[in-house]
């Protein structure tokens, strides 16, 4: 199982325990710890805004971009063949020098001419930063994103991962869950656990209509209690970066906004 420590500290007050300082308290009083891993670093790429997108002169699908790292317009260019690159967005931007894990393997980038025009490093989609599969255009952050900063801290995607054997929990369904571990955590440290809300609030949810969902309990021995829910007017879509980013930590992969809350 794997357990996000940034998620847990959302949970219950760990204080200034590390990860390791969890990771061995787990190990001593709930279940084996077997590795940590850190992810969401992305060394080298930082955010920044685009400034400007002009035509390339010699290249009808690429656009030569001009973009500033929180301290004003940079004199080097750009290069970007995606189609929705536009002025005015912030974006992961991984200059020369910086190492990516991409499909294929380590890429260093360094300055190299594309079609006459020079390009000092790379502006970034997903798949190459390794937060999903998604290679149809650049990862557009929020717009209040600060510029200029750490990619992973600009965006609280920094995180370590508690991988625990599963074989130490299986009679403990109490701990199937970032919740349980959060209870568990709080006794073992006598400290706040912050429970998640369940108070959708009157603007979300209206009062029930309709005729009740159809369930039947062919054993009520067994099965005391069993409940459906239908849910109706929803949107549905891609989900948050940080909601695919998390889910992603954690071996899940992201579908869509109504199967990921599910996840």
């Amino acid at each position: 199982m794997k357990l996000s420590y940034r998620w847990l500290t959302e949970l219950v007050d760990l204080g200034d325990r590390t990860p390791e300082d969890v990771a061995r308290l787990i190990t001593f009083h709930v279940a084996e710890v077997e590795e940590l891993e850190t992810v969401g670093v992305f060394p080298g790429v930082v955010t920044a805004r685009v400034v400007s997108v002009a035509q390339h002169p010699d290249a009808d699908r690429l656009s030569v971009c001009r973009l500033d790292l929180g301290s004003g317009e940079r004199d080097e260019d750009v290069v970007c063949g995606a189609p929705n690159v536009a002025a005015g967005q912030v974006v992961a931007f991984a200059p020369v020098g910086t190492t990516l894990e991409t499909p294929e393997g380590p890429l260093t980038l360094e300055a190299r001419e594309v079609r006459g025009v020079v390009s000092h490093g790379m502006i970034c989609a997903e798949d190459e930063l390794g937060l999903g599969d998604d290679h149809s255009g650049i990862l557009v952050l929020p717009d209040d994103t600060p510029l200029g900063e750490p990619l992973g801290d600009a965006l609280r995607l920094s995180d370590t991962i508690i991988d625990i054997g599963n074989t130490s929990i299986t009679h403990r369904p109490d701990l199937w869950g970032h919740v349980g571990f959060a209870r568990e955590l709080g006794a073992l440290l006598r400290a706040d656990v912050t429970w998640p809300s369940t108070d959708a609030g009157e603007a979300l949810v209206a009062e029930a209509t309709g005729d009740p969902y159809p369930v039947t309990v062919d054993d009520g021995q067994d099965c005391r209690r069993y409940e459906g829910l239908v849910l109706e007017n929803v949107e549905n879509g891609a989900s948050p970066l940080a909601i695919r980013w998390r889910l992603e930590c954690l071996g899940v992969r992201s579908i869509d906004l109504l199967v990921d809350l599910t996840n």
